[in-house]
């Protein structure tokens, strides 16, 4: 099991594309739009960017800030991926990220999107190979199934 409080530090961020294919398909509709909130951001590779809370991280959880919604075809295509979380089993050592979907009665709705498994461990970052968890199959509304490849989520530092 890795230690995640190593990258428990300001200026840490996850960067995640989600997936490809869907960031393809999603910008050839004419109304699509991104927007960010508290933090997030996009790179020019298309990979999302959120940054790290510190004081909500320890050896087996990294807590991030930011939303990005995603939104087309007049608001019937929406996907909304807040504050995320990667979580680790502490008795397991099973790895997943999750993250705010929805809210309901005005409260968030957290949904466990992806499992993980690490692929690369550096001192500059955390690699995972991800797969759509079962939970996380619904935010895309059936078009992608659970065990589906979803791009690598890395956890990156500042001085990389």
């Amino acid at each position: 099991m890795t230690d995640f409080s190593q990258f428990a530090t300001t200026g840490v961020t996850l960067e995640w594309g989600l997936k490809e294919s869907f960031r393809a398909y999603f910008e050839r509709l004419s109304d699509h739009s991104y927007q960010f909130a508290d933090g997030a951001c996009r790179l020019n590779n298309g990979q999302f960017v959120y940054e790290i809370v510190p004081e909500a991280s320890d050896r087996n959880k990294l807590v991030f800030s930011g939303t990005v919604q995603l939104e087309a075809h007049f608001g019937a295509l929406s996907v909304k991926i807040a504050h995320p979380v990667i979580d680790q089993n502490a008795s397991t050592g099973e790895i997943g990220l999750s993250a705010e979907v929805d809210e309901h009665n005005g409260e968030p709705v957290r949904m466990l999107i992806a499992t993980l498994e690490q692929s690369l461990d550096g001192a500059e970052s955390l690699v995972f190979r991800a797969q759509l968890a079962d939970e996380g199959q619904y935010l895309f509304m059936g078009n992608y199934f659970s065990g589906d490849e979803l791009d690598p989520v890395s956890v990156v530092r500042p001085d990389r």
